[in-house]
């Protein structure tokens, strides 16, 4: 497996440029098509209220939200001109998250930001991650806001627990995992899923991955899982983590497993995400 398309969601808040240049950077080192997605988000006004509404409001928010999509199309072609990568620009103006879930099955791999602590964000961060994670069939890679070392990927630690949902993230990370300096496994202690943790080596072995088992002791830190994975993550000093993103359902309404919630809520690198 390759990475032959990455798909990189874009808006007008400044968190954009962050998640705009990791996305842009492994467009460039794996030789991928770069996506870039803009979502305008137009105001729905009924028609009952809608004569109230002053004559040429609509229209200058209209214009207004085009205007902000020619900017953020001008960033985005500048950061794959500068990679030296192919660029292709892709708008949504109706379907909202769903028909992003859509068009993120159409690439190996889609980069989306945090959820800002400052609420700048055109559409709730939360329902897109878990949306996206769930329902697209595709690996995500969720960026924080902070600015992150100049090459994603060059450190990677694995939570693994030998379930099928952090098997399918190695799966999913493979082509960056190849590409990694160092891969560390981080194995919870005393979790019997996980085995020894020679299975995962071996099998990353036989991938071209060199890697090694790093124990974590959840009771360490609160009984936490998330809490320890970001901790032993910290200390391998990963600059990003591969796990398997977990539901206990899989309506709409439903709520991510407590360590993919934490790490989500605490993010310092990129994670990407798999179910």
């Amino acid at each position: 497996m390759a990475y032959h398309d990455i798909l990189v969601l874009l808006d007008q808040f400044a968190h954009s440029t962050v998640r705009l240049d990791v996305a842009s950077d492994l467009a460039g080192r794996h030789g991928a098509r770069l996506i870039g997605l803009r979502v305008e988000i137009q105001p729905h006004v009924p028609g009952a209220i809608r004569s109230a509404i002053v004559a040429g409001a609509l229209e200058a928010h209209a214009d207004a939200v085009h205007a902000d999509t020619a900017r953020i199309e001008a960033t985005f072609r500048a950061a794959a001109d500068r990679r030296k990568v192919r660029g292709d620009w892709w708008v949504v103006r109706e379907g909202g998250i769903g028909r992003v879930c859509e068009l993120a099955r159409y690439a190996n791999l889609t980069v989306i930001g945090q959820a800002a602590p400052d609420a700048e964000e055109e559409f709730s961060g939360d329902e897109l991650i878990h949306d996206l994670v769930l329902d697209s069939g595709r690996p995500v890679l969720v960026v924080p806001h902070t600015r992150l070392a100049q090459h994603v990927g060059q450190r990677i630690a694995i939570a693994w627990n030998g379930s099928r949902e952090a098997s399918r993230a190695v799966a999913d990370a493979m082509p960056l995992l190849r590409r990694a300096q160092q891969v560390g496994v981080l194995l919870a202690r005393g979790d019997d899923r996980g085995g020894s943790g020679d299975l995962i080596r071996d099998h990353l072995a036989r991938n071209d991955v060199g890697a090694e088992i790093l124990r974590v002791d959840a009771h360490a830190h609160d009984n936490d899982a998330g809490v320890a994975l970001l901790a032993e993550a910290d200390g391998f000093a990963a600059d990003l983590l591969v796990m398997g993103a977990y539901g206990r359902s899989r309506m709409r309404e439903l709520v991510l497993g407590g360590a993919t919630r934490h790490v989500l809520n605490h993010l310092p690198i990129p994670a990407l995400m798999s179910h």
